[in-house]
């Protein structure tokens, strides 16, 4: 004898964890492995867990280890005319269609930075770039997750100096004419970019 049981599965998101009060809790249903929040989250660090549900008994999944963090991010300016520095504790910043980093003007990006860019993006630099990253923390450049792509960082002819070190480009590229331009243990990763 055989017996069909339908099982459902809740997704929960409890947070934020800073709250001292009663945790805030919302429900949200599972499609296949992905889940679909039907409301922006502020940021913060939550806990997430699934717990099954057969019509009769629950069994939960949770563990103090299924921790993530909203971050919303910063916006990366369309114009860099005086020297900018990108820090850890801002990431991620957002790339608009096109950044422009002005002659005499030095873009500094430090470790652990990640730029996420909107569909076809640029960065076009007449001036200096130094993004110098760690193997624990490498600067990684990739397109937002609305995005498939990015579409380049290009050095003109003015531009003196582009340095990087421990940096990962994630379906986008670089160029560069008559520039000094050095990659050191960096990598450029194409999946989703129509090359």
């Amino acid at each position: 004898m055989s017996i069909n049981v339908n099982i459902f599965y809740l997704y929960f998101i409890v947070g934020p964890i800073s709250l001292n009060k009663s945790l805030w809790s919302s429900f949200f249903n599972v499609k296949k492995v992905s889940v679909i929040l039907k409301k922006e989250l502020p940021e913060d660090i939550y806990y997430w867990k699934v717990t099954a549900f057969d019509g009769e008994h629950y069994t939960d999944g949770f563990n103090t280890k299924n921790i993530f963090t909203v971050k919303k991010g910063t916006p990366l300016p369309q114009e860099i005319s005086v020297n900018l520095t990108l820090t850890k504790d801002r990431s991620p910043y957002l790339g608009s269609k096109k950044t422009i980093i002005k002659n005499g003007a030095t873009l500094t990006i430090n470790a652990g930075v990640e730029i996420h860019f909107e569909q076809d993006a640029t960065i076009e630099c007449s001036g200096n770039l130094y993004a110098i990253g760690t193997k624990k923390d490498p600067i990684i450049f990739k397109p937002k997750n609305s995005a498939s792509e990015w579409d380049y960082i290009y050095f003109h002819e003015p531009a003196e100096t582009a340095y990087l070190k421990n940096v990962i480009f994630i379906d986008g590229t670089i160029n560069s004419k008559r520039t000094s331009l050095t990659l050191e243990n960096s990598s450029i990763l194409i999946d989703k970019k129509f090359m």
